[in-house]
């Protein structure tokens, strides 16, 4: 990184070379053969995008094309093995004979924003919402950029690419440590401070819903909330202070999800890279809200129903998308499920606890640990099971959480982020106490990958 940052205005006609290097290392450090994978999926939609712009006649056969190119990469490396699994189920409820595949191979890490954004390119391009990149290295940067690669957010190239050939072209860029430092320290905190500590806690009851109360899971399914959006929106932060470091500012992800009033609020401030990804390429494609509403029903279930597979291959992640297509089709109908008339407090808890369920949907196990949930809610067991009850640190977490939520609502109602000289003594001992807190309150030993890797 040092070396990175030094050659980085010493050497501007290198940019490109060192970004592009950079990536390379980052991803193939973890597995190098999967290099091929995005180098392959990257090159269908560059080379894609060039045939559909020279040849419009033919563009929809072209797009076709492409897109088949990458789905079928993602649909193999991601869902073969969900497919065969799901196969056999069928054939075991009609008395035949399967024999599941069991897997040979890793899940490519960040496989899903990968792909995605490349298709996003190769369909901007066809509906002439822009021209296609001419230079193979500023495309091949806009998908292997290093800060969001793995995890997201997922870029528009009309959003990225113009930044990409700003800093490959200009003599110098300066290096914006202040607001980078801000944004990485702060992801760091959400990570290892509070997330982690939070998995203490929820991991294993989980684990073993069978030997822990009700109240503990209900506890678990609390803490987990706060836990994944800690430990993503974590990531986010630390992937933009190192885009802003260079130059790049890439889009926010989150805003404030938790203080949602209504569901459809919720997916306005949650993942928001995915959200517009999907309303804009999938649910707009199936016809949105143009062909009447059993037309836009159908098109929101099934844009719901990808984006919770798109998560991941399992019955559990299906669910959870189809549980949110749901409530956002009863919003659409006009259910009262948050009434418009409640105090703007009751709808928000009201929509807590329905995004809480969602969060216990997307974190089991196995769909039977639904049948454990129901049948602790139907014999009134607060008491069977194991209670495990949160420890300080635990609790800990959570006030931190809620210092840094604060923190964030003042940054976003323009409170600046003022450079080190600047700082009075009070915002010097924040920043220390910030630093301290990340040395000493980082959970004991454990596997600290973040979640959305997986995706």
């Amino acid at each position: 990184m040092t070396l990175f940052l030094l050659a980085w205005n010493r050497v501007p006609r290198w940019r490109i070379t060192l970004v592009n290097g950079a990536s390379l290392l980052f991803y193939g450090a973890w597995n190098p053969y999967y290099l091929l994978l995005m180098i392959g999926s990257a090159m269908i939609d560059y080379y894609g995008a060039l045939a559909i712009a020279r040849y419009r006649q033919q563009g929809g056969r072209l797009l076709a094309l492409a897109l088949t190119g990458n789905l079928g990469i993602l649909i193999f490396f991601k869902y073969f093995y969900f497919l065969n699994t799901l196969w056999c189920d069928l054939a075991t409820l009609l008395n035949a004979g399967c024999q599941p595949i069991t897997s040979s191979f890793l899940l490519p890490v960040g496989i899903s924003f990968y792909t995605f954004q490349s298709m996003a390119y190769s369909i901007d391009v066809y509906r002439r919402e822009m021209e296609p990149s001419r230079n193979i290295h500023e495309y091949f940067c806009y998908i292997s950029f290093f800060p969001q690669l793995v995890a997201g957010p997922i870029e528009r190239a009309s959003h990225l690419i113009p930044q990409i050939q700003k800093f490959a072209r200009s003599e110098k860029i300066p290096l914006e440590w202040r607001e980078s430092g801000s944004l990485i320290l702060r992801g760091l905190l959400k990570k290892v401070v509070v997330a982690d500590n939070l998995a203490v806690f929820s991991d294993p009851v989980f684990a073993d819903m069978n030997g822990y109360s009700l109240t503990t899971i209900m506890i678990a399914t609390f803490f987990f909330s706060i836990q994944i959006y800690c430990d993503f929106s974590g990531y986010t932060d630390i992937a933009r202070g190192l885009a802003r470091m260079i130059g790049v500012r890439l889009m926010e992800n989150f805003n404030h999800p938790y203080s949602a009033t209504s569901m459809r609020d919720f997916w306005r401030r949650w993942h928001i890279s995915l959200s517009t990804w999907l309303r804009d390429y999938l649910y707009v494609a199936l016809g949105g809200s143009r062909f009447g509403t059993l037309r836009t029903l159908s098109s929101l279930m099934a844009t719901m129903l990808l984006g919770g597979i798109w998560h991941g291959a399992s019955y559990n992640f299906l669910l959870w998308g189809g549980y949110h297509g749901l409530l956002l089709s009863f919003e659409r109908l006009g259910f009262r499920l948050l009434p418009f008339r409640w105090p703007v407090t009751l709808r928000w808890l009201t929509t807590l606890i329905y995004i809480g369920f969602g969060w216990f949907l997307f974190r089991i196990e196995s769909i039977d640990d639904l049948g454990v949930l129901a049948w602790k809610i139907r014999t009134l067991l607060w008491g069977g099971g194991f209670t495990l009850v949160p420890n300080l640190l635990t609790l800990f977490a959570l006030f931190f959480f809620l210092s840094i939520s604060l923190w964030e609502k003042k940054i976003r109602h323009g409170k600046r982020i003022m450079p080190l000289a600047e700082m009075g003594r009070k915002q010097q001992l924040a920043l220390l106490a910030g630093i301290a807190c990340i040395y000493y309150f980082t959970a004991p030993a454990m596997d600290r990958m973040f979640i959305y890797f997986q995706f």
